[in-house]
Order: structure tokens, then C-alpha cells, then sequence
């Protein structure tokens, strides 16, 4: 097939696996607002599950919108490493 470099492809997507990063063909194009998402847009980040969805849903009705990102970390089931997972696609 032309234009398509295979090698380049399988050479990126092996350093992602290497390196632990989520190979999702889910994983959202644009920023996600933490303060305007719908559970159904949280769950298409990596490793956030239907329960994880709700209960940040949960924290943002009971307190309000989320200041910054990292306060994410508060949420039942969330952990720094689950944080710098989906750190890169999610705004407030």
C-alpha cells in the first residue's frame, strides 16, 4: 500500500505499549471539560469505566465544578497514576 509507512506504525505503537500508554482507538480527540461532560464523554478516556463516570458526576453536582484537574484526584477509585493517564485529555 502506498503512503502508508508500516514500519513507522508498528515502531509507534510498540514505544506506546513500551512506555504504558493506553492504545485506545476510543480515546478523545479534543480536550474534555470536566465541568460540562456528559457520563458517555468521560467514559470514552482511558481507563474511566461507568462507575468512575458517575461518581465524578457525583462530586460535581455535590460540589460544584472542578477548579482544576488534578482535583480529580478526591474521587473515590481515582489515583495519581489514573490521573496522569488521562491528564493530557481532559480540561476545566
Amino acid at each position: 500500500m502506498a503512503g502508508i509507512d508500516f514500519k513507522s506504525v508498528i515502531s509507534n505503537w510498540c514505544l506506546a505499549l513500551l512506555l504504558g500508554l493506553a492504545v485506545n482507538a476510543q480515546t478523545p480527540a479534543m480536550k474534555i471539560n470536566l465541568n460540562t461532560a456528559t457520563a458517555a464523554q468521560l467514559e470514552t478516556l482511558p481507563g474511566i469505566g461507568t462507575g468512575l463516570a458517575k461518581r465524578i458526576l457525583e462530586h460535581r453536582a455535590k460540589h460544584g465544578s472542578f477548579k482544576r484537574p488534578q482535583d480529580l484526584i478526591v474521587i473515590r477509585g481515582f489515583s495519581a497514576k489514573r490521573y496522569r493517564l488521562i491528564a493530557p485529555y481532559v480540561t476545566t
